[in-house]
């Protein structure tokens, strides 16, 4: 086993991944983007400090959730790299949206090894999947 990347190796490099991506898409207005204009619209009319609060409160359960099923163990630690893993391959459509627009979006630049990253995740996660139903991991 010690030629398969531990499963907090590949959470580090999903975090090396969206550290810049993330601060891209904070300098270059991903904000404004119609998609994310579109999925923040049920808090517009709340209040600021209300839509602040109710994100917040969503992303620490979301938090808390995915530690507890991380700190379990097994498949369930698996399954929350995994969903990082796929969450990479999915920001291919920054690539997928330039080419169709021949212009910039906001996080082309750093979206463009995040894809690659996550089907290495995903490649790891699944080898060490079929790997977790038959012994117990040591990850």
């Amino acid at each position: 086993m010690p030629d398969r990347p531990k499963l907090t190796s590949l959470l580090a490099l999903a975090l090396a991944c969206y550290v810049p991506h993330i601060t891209e898409e904070a300098l270059t207005g991903m904000h404004d983007d119609p998609g994310i204009v579109l999925a923040l619209a049920p808090l517009a009319s709340l209040s600021p400090r209300h839509a602040a609060y109710l994100t917040f409160q969503v992303m620490m359960l979301l938090l808390l959730a995915t530690t507890l099923a991380f700190a379990r163990g097994g498949k369930a630690r698996l399954f929350v790299v995994g969903v990082l893993g796929a969450s990479l391959v999915g920001e291919g459509h920054h690539l997928v949206h330039a080419l169709f627009t021949l212009s910039y979006n906001s996080g082309l630049v750093t979206s463009l090894p995040m894809p690659l990253a996550g089907a290495f995740i995903l490649r790891s996660v699944a080898r060490e999947w079929r790997v977790a139903g038959s012994t117990q991991l040591s990850l």
